[in-house]
């Protein structure tokens, strides 16, 4: 139980020291910020009152440029509206002058059209003519092939009749040869 008590004194003593430290810590800068802090405020009115004076002055040099912008833009739009006046004028010709172009050059496309329909037609017909060609070729190449065939089987055929010859006159000559 002694050790109850005891931590019942001691643990608030302890806590007592710590918020004297810190109370003490506090209250030795607090003054030094008060002053500090005041001293802020007096500087920032007349950082203030000065960034006023200087906002007015450049209000005024803003009024004096303003003005003379403005003089600058009416004579700058005078000198805008007379070359739009002749900028309207080229453009009107160049529009006459353009339509003028695409009218030749439809009229060039329609003739190009036309012929290459032409030349289209002609491209068809010369495939066809093409295609009958290679027909009769590949025609020839097969009747050639079989004509080669033929002569081979013929002179085969002939090679047989030959030796066929040969054999029947070396039997008749046999044949017909006078024994002894």
């Amino acid at each position: 139980m002694k050790k109850k008590n005891s931590l019942y004194l001691l643990v608030p003593i302890v806590l007592l020291v710590l918020f004297g430290a810190y109370y003490w810590n506090f209250s030795a800068s607090y003054e030094q910020k008060q002053e500090e802090r005041a001293a802020q405020i007096r500087k920032q009115r007349a950082d203030k009152i000065d960034e006023d004076n200087r906002l007015r002055l450049k209000a005024v040099n803003d009024a004096l440029a303003a003005q003379k912008k403005r003089k600058e833009e009416r004579e700058a739009k005078a000198a805008k509206e007379k070359q739009e006046a002749q900028d309207l004028q080229n453009a009107i010709l160049a529009r006459d002058h353009a339509q003028l172009q695409s009218s030749q050059l439809r009229d060039k496309y329609d003739r190009l059209t036309r012929d290459i329909r032409t030349e289209k037609s002609e491209i068809e017909k010369i495939e066809k003519d093409k295609e009958v060609q290679v027909g009769d070729l590949d025609f020839l190449q097969i009747q050639k092939s079989k004509s080669e065939s033929n002569v081979e089987s013929l002179s085969t055929v002939l090679t047989q009749i030959a030796a066929a010859d040969a054999a029947y006159a070396a039997a008749y000559a046999a044949a017909t040869a006078p024994k002894k």
